[in-house]
């Protein structure tokens, strides 16, 4: 008996065909393949359009979208089946987590627009919290948005962002600053979540060298005056917290796998 076989009775009918699925594609694309393309500096692009193929691009994301209608822990089944034949993809993670807020507060137009492409392969996502000096502490970070009309205004920097090179848009985390109930200005800053093309005027990525190999690479990115619409803004600009562990929630489960 194998360890998949002595899994299936605790993975249930659905997980348990994801958990084959993801096989499916490890199967094809093993441990050999995802170190070469490691070490050539190249993302695993085969191996992620044969995910498409097997629908787990489609694990935790709405039947309206696109996807398959399961939830997150199926998108966890999928990676712990993808880690275990030694080919993680941590763009697998970003992306799943990243869309999660859009999908629990977003627009029906922002999943239309910005997870739909991902079920499809046709856009991929990455997520930008951490900075210099404040890790991943949220309370601590620096990058601002302030309104201009009625555009957005980002500016600040991260870094050890994953896979910017290869996403479409990334999900940055800023702050912008909390009014009294008069709409004066109190000083104080709240963080919110903005939806940001990788390729508008004013966002630069930076590659860091690192002594690990993986087909992801490590960004520093900075935001110098990049101008955003409206409804780049992902939830309630209130929100605050909440809608943020929305992802960050799955991201530290999905990582665990």
């Amino acid at each position: 008996m194998t360890l998949d076989d002595h899994l299936a009775p605790y993975l249930g009918d659905v997980r348990a065909a994801v958990h084959e699925a993801a096989r499916g594609v490890t199967d094809r694309f093993d441990r050999a393949y995802w170190v070469e393309c490691a070490r050539a500096g190249r993302f695993t692009d085969e191996m992620w359009q044969a995910m498409v193929e097997q629908g787990l691009l489609g694990l935790g994301v709405p039947e309206e979208y696109g996807g398959s209608g399961a939830g997150i822990t199926d998108a966890v089944a999928a990676m712990e089946a993808i880690s275990r034949a030694g080919t993680p993809i941590a763009l697998y993670i970003l992306t799943c987590f990243a869309r999660e807020t859009i999908i629990r507060h977003g627009t029906p137009e922002q999943n239309r627009a910005l997870v739909a492409p991902t079920v499809t392969g046709e856009q991929r996502m990455c997520f930008a919290i951490t900075e210099p000096d404040a890790g991943t502490n949220t309370h601590n970070i620096t990058t601002t948005a302030r309104r201009d009309g009625d555009e957005w205004v980002l500016n600040g920097r991260k870094i050890y962002i994953s896979g910017v090179d290869e996403a479409d848009n990334v999900l940055v985390v800023a702050r912008t600053e909390a009014l009294s109930p008069t709409g004066q200005r109190t000083g104080k800053l709240k963080p919110c979540l903005f939806v940001v093309p990788t390729d508008a005027p004013g966002f630069e990525a930076r590659s860091i060298p690192m002594e690990i190999v993986s087909p992801e690479l490590q960004f520093q990115v900075f935001l110098d005056d990049v101008h955003l619409p409206a409804d780049a803004l992902v939830g309630d600009e209130d929100g605050g917290l909440v809608q943020l562990f929305a992802g960050l929630n799955p991201e530290r489960i999905m990582a665990a796998s």
